[in-house]
């Protein structure tokens, strides 16, 4: 019943949503099951039948428990409520598979507030730790063997999208071994499938041309879209995703923006951005245009789920939803027949985000987490909107 599938070559796992506990896998549960491996492992088929049969959310699924009633599945969830009920018994067993991640590894240049040594090389060596890059080879191809037999069982009419996301692929060679090896098998499809990199687009020169480059050479292979990390501007966006360099992200934006099909910009929200989001959509307009919005470019938005970052430590009052909302229509009305059910749920995303903002308390562990940041990376995260107005008088400092 999952349309997405996620594999975690650096964690061997599994797993059928960005925010659902992941099914670790060994190599002998992937020679057992084969290519069903994907659709039939023991905890997916459990999953299905306690949502089909019982109506409810399986444990995988405790951040959407915990965080009802705004959970993002009420966003997320694009299928009726009459093809739920008239597929209701295919839903446990039948594949509906779209979309397929491979996040491939945590090398990456860059240490943003709200990720970890778990997914960012320079945050382990920030934090003087070992770095946890190491690919389990054997476990790679052994997955990726079982991964285009299940390929091969797709329709073909059916258009696959592949997003290639880690760490930041750019830096890594096996996302363009990866591109080249699932190139190999996806000829049975009548429609173009779609390879999306999921990039913060900090690179340099050289790395720069190589993917422009690769684009070029197989875009008669795939349809190309880009997702940019990316929700802040300037300054801002630089103390967020530290070491981005504003100046080269900007540069490499306009290289990149019309050698592919697509642009996606993947907002992750922390609460350093959400309440600025006005900002971003400015830029983003002027940046991308108004007449492609919806079809040649659009807003993914996400949000950090746990730790001091969350936005949910943000009182209300400190965001203003309306002006965010009051910007971004402005920018609407100047487009050309964009998608009205795109706009729909981008503003349902921004009110229901605006719920969640106070149900976290703001206490000394918060003060204590950005003040350690702000003392390692030596920039003044506590002068920063809208921690300034955050930090009680009374906390310790």
């Amino acid at each position: 019943m999952w349309t997405d599938t996620n594999i975690n070559f650096g964690k061997k796992s599994l797993r059928h949503c960005c925010k659902q506990i992941a099914a670790g896998m060994s190599i002998e549960d992937i020679n057992e099951l084969g290519a069903n491996l994907f659709e039939q492992h023991p905890l997916n088929v459990s999953n299905r039948k306690e949502m089909v049969e019982e109506a409810k959310l399986p444990a995988s699924c405790q951040w959407c428990i915990e965080s009802e009633p705004n959970s993002i599945k009420d966003i997320w969830n694009t299928w009726s409520d009459e093809f739920i009920t008239d597929n209701q018994s295919q839903l446990i067993e039948n594949s509906y598979v779209e979309y397929i991640e491979l996040d491939i590894g945590s090398s990456c240049d860059m240490a943003c507030v709200y990720c970890g040594p778990w997914s960012s090389t320079t945050w382990s060596k920030e934090l003087g730790q070992a770095a946890s890059n190491t690919i389990d080879q054997a476990w790679r191809d052994a997955m990726l063997e079982q991964l285009v037999k299940y390929i091969a069982r797709v329709p073909a009419s059916q258009q696959l999208t592949f997003n290639i996301l880690g760490g930041e692929p750019l830096l890594m060679v096996d996302t363009y071994h990866m591109i080249e090896y699932i190139g190999k098998h996806c000829g049975h499809f009548e429609k173009k499938p779609v390879i999306m990199l999921t990039t913060n687009l900090n690179c340099k020169e050289k790395l720069l041309e190589k993917l422009k480059t690769t684009i070029a050479a197989t875009h008669d292979q795939f349809e190309w879209v880009i997702s940019i990390s990316i929700e802040n501007v300037g300054k801002r966006a630089e103390m967020v995703r530290y070491h981005l360099d504003w100046e080269r992200f900007n540069h490499n934006v306009h290289e990149i923006k019309d050698l592919v099909d697509r642009i996606y910009l993947t907002n992750t929200f922390s609460l350093l951005s959400f309440g600025n989001f006005d900002e971003f959509i400015v830029w983003a307009f002027d940046t991308f245009g108004h007449d492609g919005y919806t079809t040649t470019w659009d807003f993914s938005l996400n949000t950090v789920q746990e730790g001091f970052t969350d936005i949910a430590y943000v009182d209300p009052s400190l965001v203003d939803p309306d002006r965010i909302k009051t910007v971004y229509m402005s920018e609407v009305t100047k487009c050309s027949d964009p998608a009205q059910w795109r706009i729909d749920q981008l503003i349902t995303h921004i009110d229901n985000l605006y719920t969640r903002l106070g149900t976290k308390k703001v206490d000394v562990r918060f003060y204590n987490f950005w003040n350690v940041m702000s003392k390692r990376r030596n920039v003044d995260y506590l002068s920063l909107h809208p921690i300034d107005k955050m930090i009680s008088q009374d906390l310790p400092r």
